[in-house]
């Protein structure tokens, strides 16, 4: 993986904001290095993060009264389906756009890269895309039944997907030559519930599906869960950079540490959310963030030691922050940059 991490600080993917304008400005102040494009999800269900991927797929249909996508999978969709597998197995990404009414954000990031941010300080650009377990389990049919229990629309949701990273990364290679593509799966917090039935197993082979692509088109994969789950899931995976929130649920990857030692010496990187996405993030200082992180990489000395770790991590806001204020998505990004530059200047990355 062509990536030098050391600690540079990055975004999860959703911002607060209505104005693409606004978050840009915002991440281009705070993010120079490793800036990403905003999803906007308070401009509508269109920008919801399920839409945004499965809108153009066979058989999808969009409930204006609920705001929701579901698969209708009693009509006839074999024409879409035909079509569909076509651009699949031909490697065309270009179906699988993100459209502008459904991804404001990225386009105005496209625009925005050349004109508001310094070309010498992108280190690389950063997309993402729902993870194919998230979609699965929270996308339904008609039935409300989640689509990852019909084989035939849940391998549908899973190419649409892996095509969808596909032409998200080829896009900003033609910005950027190092493309960051974080595969979202929230949804990882159910595995081993009664709502959640699948191996973890199954699991890693359908993120493997997609990172496998992204690597494909030149990409580097992420993997993002914003809560507990059983993290060999993804660092038995083929993702380079595992994203964890690690300001509530750090303890809990402590416990894999043969698995974690595996991944670090393949060269795998820690995104650390340790800024909390909440109304708190105004109130937190940048120096008991940098010392709660430190403390918890020394927790971590049987896989490496703290150097090595931070020279291999990211640092970033523990989830999206769609759904905290402006004011708080500012204070934690102005977090993420200032534990950033202690972190650099305390232990020589820069």
């Amino acid at each position: 993986m062509d990536l030098k991490a050391d600690a540079l600080p990055t975004s999860i993917g959703s911002f607060p904001h209505t104005d693409p304008g606004a978050a840009l400005r915002l991440i281009a102040r705070r993010l120079p290095e490793i800036p990403g494009w905003p999803q906007l999800p308070r401009l509508g269900y269109r920008e919801n993060m399920y839409v945004q991927y499965l809108h153009k797929a066979p058989a999808a249909r969009i409930d204006p009264e609920r705001e929701v996508l579901y698969f209708d999978t009693s009509a006839d969709s074999s024409r879409e389906m035909e079509i569909f597998y076509e651009n699949v197995l031909a490697g065309n990404a270009d179906p699988f756009a993100l459209e502008p009414e459904y991804a404001l954000g990225f386009g105005a990031f496209l625009d925005a890269l050349g004109r508001d941010f310094d070309a010498g300080r992108i280190v690389a650009v950063k997309g993402q895309v729902t993870g194919p377990v998230s979609l699965g389990l929270t996308v339904t049919d008609q039935n409300r039944r989640s689509i990852l229990y019909n084989e035939t629309f849940f391998d549908v949701v899973l190419k649409a997907c892996r095509m969808g990273a596909a032409w998200q990364v080829e896009r900003l290679k033609d910005l950027c030559d190092r493309v960051i593509l974080f595969i979202d799966e929230p949804y990882l917090v159910s595995f081993g519930s009664a709502f959640a039935q699948f191996s973890s197993e199954n699991a890693t082979a359908w993120i493997d599906e997609v990172a496998g692509e992204i690597h494909a088109r030149g990409g580097i994969a992420g993997a993002h869960c914003c809560g507990n789950t059983e993290w060999p899931i993804i660092l038995n995976s083929r993702v380079d950079i595992l994203s964890l929130d690690a300001s509530a649920y750090f303890e809990g990857l402590t416990l894999y540490p043969g698995e974690l030692k595996a991944f670090h010496e393949r060269g795998g990187v820690l995104a650390f959310g340790i800024v909390p996405a909440s109304e708190d993030a105004p109130g937190l200082t940048a120096d008991a963030l940098t010392g709660d992180l430190l403390g918890k990489t020394d927790k971590l000395s049987n896989v490496a030691d703290a150097s090595a770790l931070l020279r291999r991590s990211l640092i970033t806001p523990s989830c999206g922050l769609g759904t905290v204020s402006e004011q708080a998505a500012e204070a934690a990004l102005r977090l993420c940059r200032e534990i950033s530059d202690r972190i650099r200047g305390d232990y020589l990355l820069s």
